[in-house]
């Protein structure tokens, strides 16, 4: 009975701990952000030496060690991962490497006896920066007492850090308080979010045409009902920046 429950409490452990791997598709959007360090994994299913470091990632102790990067594991099974394959020019399984920003290299190819004590080495570098690397500001929680300010403080937090669809959550939820200043701020807020799609370049031109339109068609309701609330420097610069991005695209 006792080796019973050692036996489910040691398959439930590994299954707690066991490191979570994010698909090759995601390694574009990862790299885009500097802040983040990417463990790539290449590994093939018919490989023998995979199949043995893949036990050593079960490790609560890896896994820990690993919370603060973003784990790719990558086989030639998919579009995206034979085109990393082939970029990072993987001869054999497996293949570690890690990535931050342009920077690449090597950790290892084949599998290391002691997993644990390998990544410890190998990663000083990158665990030095994780640990030094500024923490990134929270924003503030909701008051259910005021809802209007937490709002209103929340939408400005995420409009100061340019992220501007999840200023427009809250600026929506201001929107419905009906007060004219919180209104400006959210059309303002769906300005800057259209430029910023814009700007992202995916869209065809007619599209982005479209999106500098409703950038332009919020702006002007933010002006109309801001009545001094928003600053004219910042709403002049937003109406700036559209009017200059709709003439080059004509």
């Amino acid at each position: 009975m006792k080796l019973i429950i050692v036996t489910i409490l040691t398959i439930y452990s590994i299954s707690l701990f066991a490191i979570k791997w994010d698909d090759a598709s995601d390694f574009s959007r990862f790299k885009r952000d500097k802040n983040n360090f990417i463990l790539l994994y290449f590994n093939s299913p018919s490989c023998s030496a995979c199949k043995a470091i893949d036990k050593k990632f079960k490790s609560s102790k890896v896994e820990k060690l690993l919370k603060d990067f973003k784990k790719i594991k990558i086989t030639r099974a998919t579009k995206e991962g034979r085109e990393l394959t082939e970029e990072f020019n993987v001869t054999g399984y497996p293949s570690l490497y890690i990535v931050n920003g342009k920077d690449k290299r090597l950790l290892v190819k084949g599998a290391p006896h002691d997993l644990l004590r390998f990544l410890k080495q190998k990663l000083k570098p990158e665990l030095r920066k994780i640990k030094n690397r500024p923490k990134e500001p929270v924003a503030p929680k909701v008051n259910m007492g005021n809802l209007r300010k937490s709002y209103e403080d929340i939408s400005k937090f995420y409009l100061k850090q340019k992220k501007y669809k999840d200023a427009i959550i809250y600026l929506e939820k201001l929107k419905k308080l009906n007060n004219d200043d919180l209104f400006a701020s959210y059309e303002l807020g769906r300005s800057k979010y259209y430029i910023a799609k814009e700007l992202k370049g995916k869209e065809n031109r007619i599209k982005k045409i479209k999106l500098l339109q409703a950038a332009k068609g919020n702006l002007d309701d933010a002006i109309l009902r801001s009545r001094g609330y928003l600053g004219n420097q910042e709403l002049s610069l937003v109406k700036d920046e559209i009017n200059k991005t709709i003439k080059n695209k004509k």
